[in-house]
């Protein structure tokens, strides 16, 4: 598995970014202000994950989601552990913008 940051054409992973947050309009709201990053496993995008970079050191995940077909492997975590990393030193603060669903929450 290896992680790309994607910084053009973003709006190509519309179908999976749909699976997070199903208002398009949401989520073009945010997407040119965001940094967007994809799962990449065996030649095919398994994940992405939307981070909007904040004032003050901080950072909130806009969205995460991994297809069904990948899901329970340890996908969201891998990506989890690489954004923390990411913007460990760029970042004291990192909201998570979710709904608040019971399966978010248990994740989180």
């Amino acid at each position: 598995m290896k992680i790309q940051q994607i910084r053009r054409d973003k709006d190509e992973y519309m179908d999976l970014l749909l699976m997070a947050d199903p208002q398009r309009d949401m989520i073009e709201s945010y997407l040119d202000r965001s940094e967007v990053f994809v799962l990449v496993n065996g030649g095919d995008v398994c994940g992405i994950c939307v981070v909007e970079p904040l004032k003050n050191r901080k950072c909130e995940l806009k969205s995460i989601a991994i297809r069904e077909k990948d899901r329970g492997k340890g996908c969201a975590r891998y990506m989890l552990r690489h954004i923390c990393e990411h913007y460990g030193n760029q970042c004291d603060t990192m909201y998570a913008g979710m709904c608040n669903s019971r399966r978010n929450i248990e994740f989180f």
